[in-house]
């Protein structure tokens, strides 16, 4: 169906993944979702999710598959079940509640005294900006509206996955140039041809046939820059994007600078 230079497209790809294999794989998942506790059932189920996030971005087999689910804003496989499981779980507990057709979800009361909360009021530009509350904050939306049963709200917390994505020690590249999880940029990046998605992808996560990683993949290593020739560079990602001095003219063109830092790389 596809390859890295052929085949449907990436967001084709990610659809039939998330509309048709992924409801398969979670079926039950109310059932079976503590199987989940075993690290080898989780590593079998990644490993599903992955060849569809690399069949996406054309991402070498060494990819790791946490990168690749960030950048395709797609949740970690165990995530996913578990929240299927509590989901279904909600479900089943609302139809043998006598109240379930008032009760959406149920939280058990407590009196907590003292204001230990803040209330803001963001403007058209914050909500633009993309961004009104922290990273960690728990944060909760309500127009005002009281009715006899109570007052309608909405509740939103950053995703489990996107606070796990940041706060790993590895993927370091990666997460300098993808540091969470945006549905906005992940729409823009699919949104290309396959040949480009694949070089940004193979960019962000610094997975590519040069430098060390040939030796990876059992190819001849030449760890010297082939751009700079300088005996003391080696030809990596991160130096071929930022600092080589053979490719000052390219970078000033795209970038308006002859040398970048990745931390500014997003």
């Amino acid at each position: 169906m596809f390859g890295k230079n052929w085949g449907i497209h990436p967001k084709i790809i990610i659809r039939l993944y998330t509309a048709v294999v992924r409801p398969i794989i979670t079926y039950g998942a109310l059932v079976w979702w503590p199987a989940l506790t075993r690290a080898y059932n989780v590593q079998k189920l990644t490993r599903i999710q992955r060849s569809a996030c690399a069949g996406a971005t054309g991402g070498l087999r060494s990819c790791p598959a946490a990168a690749l689910n960030a950048i395709l804003n797609i949740i970690p496989i165990e995530h996913f079940i578990r929240n299927t499981a509590a989901q279904g779980a909600d479900s089943e507990r609302d139809k043998l509640s006598e109240d379930s057709r008032h009760t959406l979800h149920y939280m058990t009361t407590e009196l907590r005294f003292g204001n230990t909360y803040t209330t803001i009021y963001p403007t058209r530009e914050d909500w633009k900006r993309g961004r009104v509350t922290e990273a960690d904050e728990v944060s909760l939306y309500t127009d005002g509206l009281k009715m006899s049963g109570g007052v309608g709200a909405g509740i939103y917390r950053k995703l489990e996955a996107s606070k796990e994505w940041s706060t790993k020690v590895e993927h370091r590249r990666s997460k300098l140039c993808w540091p969470e999880f945006n549905r906005k940029r992940t729409a823009e990046l699919i949104s290309k041809s396959k040949k480009d998605i694949r070089r940004i992808a193979a960019t962000i996560t610094g997975h590519w046939p040069i430098g060390t990683q040939t030796c990876k993949m059992s190819l001849p290593y030449n760890p010297q820059c082939r751009s700079c020739k300088e005996p003391s560079e080696q030809e990596t990602p991160e130096h071929l994007l930022c600092h080589c001095p053979a490719l000052n003219k390219q970078r000033a063109r795209h970038f308006g600078a002859h040398q970048l830092e990745l931390e500014g790389s997003q």
